[in-house]
This record gives C-alpha cells, sequence and structure tokens, in this order.
C-alpha cells in the first residue's frame, strides 16, 4: 500500500478539526459527551472484544461466548441511550 497523498490528509485533518469543533459548539456539557465515549469503548472493550477474540481463536465455548458478546451489545446500547437522553436532555 502507497502512501496518502498530501490533499487527502490534509481533508482528514481538516474533517476532524471541523467535527470536533462542531461538537463542542452542540453539546455544552463536554462531560456528557466522554459519557457517551466511555460507555461505547468501554463496553466493548471490557466485554464485547475479549469473547470476540476467544470466539475466533476456536478454543472457547461458543455459546457463552455468543451469549456474552449479546449482554454487551444490549448493556452497550443502554449506556449509549443513556448518554444520549441526558445529552438530548441538557440541549433541550
Amino acid at each position: 500500500g502507497g502512501r496518502r497523498s498530501g490533499t487527502s490528509t490534509l481533508k482528514a485533518e481538516v474533517a476532524l478539526v471541523l467535527g470536533t469543533y462542531l461538537v463542542a459548539m452542540v453539546v455544552p456539557n463536554v462531560s456528557l459527551m466522554i459519557s457517551l465515549a466511555g460507555s461505547l469503548a468501554g463496553t466493548m472493550s471490557a466485554i464485547i472484544l475479549p469473547a470476540l477474540m476467544d470466539l475466533r481463536g476456536g478454543d472457547g465455548n461458543r455459546v457463552l461466548n455468543v451469549f456474552i458478546i449479546g449482554v454487551g451489545v444490549v448493556l452497550m446500547g443502554l449506556g449509549a441511550g443513556s448518554s444520549i437522553v441526558s445529552i438530548y436532555d441538557e440541549l433541550v
């Protein structure tokens, strides 16, 4: 694979900066965004990814791993939903 061109990298950087700026302007309380990111990343890294890795490794209990992944997805949805409701309540 080749390296990205300077124009492509610049476009990605501008998009990230503008996206961050828009989020900062829309969401007045940054702790709410941290809560959302934590609920998504925390559940993914602590519950879902270990079960996925064990599932892909082939040595673990398949039914248990699928159950853990399902529970993780539900918990991630609940955590993200709660954070999104808090962000909405703050905006309205």
